[in-house]
């Protein structure tokens, strides 16, 4: 399956505060995304390490696209918000960070039928944040909030 639309989505300023921070997709199916945040100072806090905004925003981002991905049959036919929102941080957030949300294909099969037979859905989503070394350094949980186009 095609997911191309999650990079220039993502990527380009089409997300325009995804763009300013240089978030990337690293990786993209139907059962796993994975984003990137590089290190960069205007990433930064006032001690050196990424910005616990930069952090939130990587996992918010990779949440949605988490749906995007698992319901890319059905893109362009729905949007989706965030409705709740809560991290973790474990550990500093220094260097590059990547973040990683999975779905099973029997929650994107629950989840397209719901969205599809009522015109909205919500889900929840884990997200884990990571260092380029594979230290685990923020978990994040999201409601997501899909409906269809009208």
């Amino acid at each position: 399956m095609d997911l191309s639309f999650l990079k220039t989505f993502i990527e380009s300023e089409m997300m325009p505060f995804a763009h300013t921070l240089g978030l990337q997709v690293a990786d993209a199916s139907p059962t796993k995304v994975s984003l990137a945040l590089p290190d960069k100072k205007s990433n930064h806090n006032h001690v050196g390490f990424a910005h616990a905004g930069a952090q939130y925003t990587l996992a918010e981002l990779t949440s949605g696209a988490m749906s995007f991905a698992a319901l890319a049959d059905l893109a362009g036919q729905f949007d989706l918000l965030m409705l709740q929102g809560t991290i973790n941080y474990l550990k500093r957030g220094d260097g590059d960070l990547h973040s990683v949300a999975e779905m099973s294909p029997e929650k994107a099969a629950q989840l397209r039928d719901e969205l599809t037979t009522n015109g909205r859905a919500k889900t929840p989503q884990r997200v884990e944040l990571f260092k380029a070394d594979g230290t685990k350094i923020a978990e994040a949980d999201f409601l997501v909030y899909l409906r269809m186009n009208q």
